[in-house]
């Protein structure tokens, strides 16, 4: 990983941690954070109906391109932001 922000998720790719309000109690394994109620699943944003899982640190949806929740309510950073403990400088030319 190149970038310094992720969320550890479990195996159903759901945090361990809640990025909104760092609870770590979820009884029955809920897909939601019973304190604050937000997901605890990287969901795209794409289309209605589409709900592709995406990892902790996934700014964009592996599947279909569209920006993550994650991304989206601010909990990543840009990866053009400059990042001092990131691998990649924002000014270094990228292969593609």
């Amino acid at each position: 990983m190149i970038y310094a922000d992720d969320f550890p998720m479990d195996p159903k790719r759901r945090v361990k941690v809640c990025p909104y309000c760092g609870n770590t109690n979820f009884p029955n394994q809920t897909p939601d954070c019973p304190a604050c109620g937000h997901s605890r699943r990287n969901l795209c944003l794409g289309k209605s109906g589409s709900l592709h899982e995406n990892d902790g640190n996934a700014r964009y949806c592996a599947v279909c391109g569209n920006k993550t929740r994650f991304f989206a309510d601010g909990l990543l950073k840009a990866w053009d932001t400059g990042d001092a403990s990131s691998s990649v400088s924002a000014k270094e030319e990228l292969p593609f």
